[in-house]
């Protein structure tokens, strides 16, 4: 839900900017901010994950983000650019956590479980967003990124199925086999 907010906001907002007067050199300057402010979002969230209950960090960011992102479309001035600034960074937070909680949860198939959950955020953000601009030509576009602010606290709630407490313990993958026709020879016998 936290992506359906932000992919929402990056391909609507921009037209609702315009519409209300704004020149696209405001609005490209505002969504900069907000896009820059996620990427911070997520270096916070990976620094704040390896030092606090991860599961905590990402309900608070996704609860944490619902006002911000509903302040951007009412505010103006220097008020805005704050709480672009705060909304990109609490949205964009819980990616890396989630990233590094699926891949503990697969400790083998690191990769692969990586790659699944960031291709879930991406392709579920942008399928919610074209949701939204369907929606938003027949409700209006202010009114639909107004419900969309909200996503997060649903991120938020459904954070709380989440495992809680301590991270699991890191499992060392195994070691690949090697075949049968390759002698070994460890490092001190290589050297003499």
């Amino acid at each position: 839900f936290r992506s359906g907010t932000a992919q929402g906001y990056a391909t609507l907002l921009p037209k609702y900017y315009e519409s209300i007067g704004f020149s696209a050199a405001q609005f490209g300057l505002m969504l900069g901010l907000f896009n820059f402010a996620g990427a911070l979002g997520t270096l916070t969230g990976g620094y704040l994950g390896d030092r606090f209950n991860r599961r905590t960090i990402m309900i608070a960011a996704s609860i944490a983000s619902v006002p911000f992102a509903y302040a951007m479309l009412h505010v103006t001035g220097v008020a805005f650019f704050i709480v672009a600034i705060l909304a990109g960074m609490l949205l964009s937070m819980p990616h890396s956590l989630l990233l590094v909680m699926t891949q503990e949860l697969a400790p083998n198939r690191r990769g692969l479980a990586g790659g699944l959950v960031l291709g879930f955020i991406f392709a579920s953000g942008s399928f919610m967003a074209w949701l939204e601009a369907i929606a938003a030509t027949h409700f209006g576009l202010l009114q639909v990124l107004s419900v969309v602010a909200f996503f997060p606290l649903l991120a938020g709630l459904i954070g709380f199925a989440l495992p809680s407490g301590r991270r699991p313990e890191t499992i060392a993958p195994e070691p690949l086999p090697v075949p049968s026709n390759v002698s070994t020879v460890s490092p001190s016998a290589a050297a003499d």
